[in-house]
């Protein structure tokens, strides 16, 4: 199992380093043409009448207008692929609200088993997660429905939904049985009762 956790860890790093990585230049992209195409205004504006300003400033505000056309929606796209990518990362390092104020209420011999069954709960939710998610993407599939400037299948888009849920699902498995097995006995860490502390 360890060797499919690092199969797993290395591809959701990859995958969010690359989707991450090009929607921040798309972003920059559109917004620098979007902010160089603003000089055909200011040119028109003030009367500049320089031709190779002029002509540049329109090339730049026609690739700008092409650019703007499709990033958008391409940002926005790889924004929900990194999203679900990475909550799956954030179920492998702990960064989801857990279960630990409700652990610690029980006692330390069952406190093994809760830590396991927490773990068996996040799991099955996530599994909804990606049972719904695919007979989402198998429905927009059948409708053939594709994205209004990029023209691909919306499918690939809602895709992220199952395939982020499904790696969640695996991390919250995996880090069940890792407090299961590493599980010291530690008495639970109840809050510190403020009335006593006072006397």
């Amino acid at each position: 199992m360890t060797k499919f956790q690092n199969i797993v860890d290395k591809s959701e790093t990859y995958a969010v380093t690359i989707t991450l990585s090009l929607m921040t230049i798309v972003v920059f992209v559109q917004v620098f043409l979007r902010t160089l195409g603003g000089l055909e205004t200011f040119c028109t504006t003030h009367q500049i009448e320089l031709t190779s300003i002029r002509a540049l400033t329109g090339m730049i505000y026609r690739a700008s207008i092409t650019v703007l056309s499709w990033s958008e929606e391409l940002a926005r796209y790889l924004m929900v692929w990194t999203v679900f990518i990475g909550g799956a990362i954030g179920a492998k390092t702990g960064a989801h609200v857990g279960l630990e104020a409700f652990i610690n209420l029980f006692p330390p011999k069952l406190t093994k088993f809760a830590l396991l069954l927490s773990g068996i709960i996040s799991m099955t939710f996530c599994l909804f997660l990606t049972a719904y998610g695919s007979y989402l993407v198998r429905r927009i599939i059948k409708t053939n429905q594709a994205s209004p400037a990029l023209e691909i299948p919306m499918g690939l888009v809602y895709a992220a939904v199952p395939i982020g849920a499904i790696l969640m699902s695996c991390h919250f498995l995996f880090a069940g049985i890792d407090k299961y097995r590493n599980y010291k006995g530690k008495a639970p860490n109840l809050p510190v009762n403020i009335s006593k502390e006072a006397e």
